[in-house]
């Protein structure tokens, strides 16, 4: 499958986009992954995201959005879909390693849910 998903981030969300010609092929994208990877079509996009922010219920850490962007970036790298991680602190287009958007996304706290 040839596919980039882009990923955008910081520390009170993310957002994983991948962009295809038709919505014929950003369904058939979405269809390889599990429900837990969280993505919705629209138009010929595929996006998965997630509101980061805690509150006194979660104990500050929403560990459903976390576990939605291990499972959307675990089974991207199984099927083998390029992954460009982007600096947040920019509107330019900037790619970073993934330890260090993680880091700057999650904390080295939050990425730690399994």
């Amino acid at each position: 499958m040839t596919a980039t998903l882009s990923v955008h981030g910081s520390s009170s969300g993310w957002q994983a986009t991948a962009s295809f010609d038709s919505a014929a092929a950003a369904e058939a994208f979405a269809a390889s992954f599990p429900k837990s990877a969280g993505l919705k079509i629209h138009g010929a996009n595929a996006t998965s995201r997630a509101i980061l922010r805690g509150d006194a219920v979660n104990g500050g850490v929403n560990e459903t959005g976390v576990r939605r962007y291990q499972s959307l970036i675990a089974h991207a790298q199984q099927l083998g879909i390029t992954i460009e991680w982007h600096d947040h602190a920019t509107t330019r287009i900037i790619l970073i390693p993934q330890d260090e958007f993680e880091t700057a996304v999650f904390g080295s706290e939050r990425i730690q849910v399994t």
